[in-house]
């Protein structure tokens, strides 16, 4: 690269460090430099000027060297992001494929998961009830007591998210069926301290949930009706 002249800072620098003057335009302050020089050795200036070049020179050299750096960085940039989005667009159709093939999987192991799930309960069931059929109905295809009181307990926990700790009472009703099941609605330490609740399921005659109702609160620990919480 060729040599550049030194700056009008540059001079004025060179100036300060003689002691002289940095006032004026730059052909003043080079040949000031120069005059203040040429009694004291001749070449002492045309030194002072040739450093101050040199200065400059590397100064416009590191200042070229960033701008192409930087020019290379950013066309590196930009060919990346168009290979990135051209690579992106080319199979659409075929990632919306995997998405539904992943959902479609997905969906048949749940409920893979939860029909295996209710056989399980329906073959526990059919063992405690003495051998009857396996989804616990009766010749005529209705539930049986057995099978209410097991869909009674599950929709009122699904409903309150409490844990059932067991059936207390089972009768018929005139719309179908009531069923008492014990859950426990706060869980503390030890766990004889847990607060329990009894509620009455109401369910008609297919099962199916009609109403609820709490109507006995106690602690696990006392006996029923002995001044349990409220």
């Amino acid at each position: 690269m060729a040599s550049e002249e030194p700056t009008k800072d540059e001079l004025q620098d060179e100036l300060r460090k003689r002691d002289l003057p940095v006032s004026g335009t730059k052909a003043e302050l080079q040949d000031r430099l120069e005059d203040a020089e040429g009694g004291s050795g001749g070449g002492s200036a045309k030194k002072a000027t040739k450093k101050a070049t040199k200065k400059a020179s590397k100064k416009a050299t590191r200042q070229s060297a960033k701008k192409t750096t930087k020019k290379a960085t950013k066309k590196t940039s930009k060919k990346s992001a168009k290979k990135a989005t051209k690579k992106s667009s080319t199979s659409p159709d075929s990632t919306d494929d995997t998405d539904r093939t992943s959902t479609k999987q997905a969906t048949a192991k749940m409920q893979t998961s939860s029909q295996q799930t209710d056989d399980s309960q329906q073959s526990q069931e059919t063992e405690r009830s003495g051998g009857s059929s396996p989804s616990g109905s009766s010749s005529g295809g209705r539930p049986r007591a057995g099978e209410i009181a097991r869909l009674a307990a599950r929709q009122l926990a699904e409903l309150t998210r409490h844990k059932i700790e067991g059936i207390s009472g089972l009768s018929p009703d005139e719309d179908g069926w009531r069923v008492e099941v014990e859950v426990v609605e706060v869980h503390r330490v030890p766990s004889s301290t847990d607060v329990m609740g009894t509620y009455a399921v109401y369910v008609d005659g297919d099962g199916g949930l009609t109403s609820y109702e709490r109507v006995e609160r106690f602690v696990r620990g006392q006996a029923s009706g002995g001044g349990g919480e409220g």
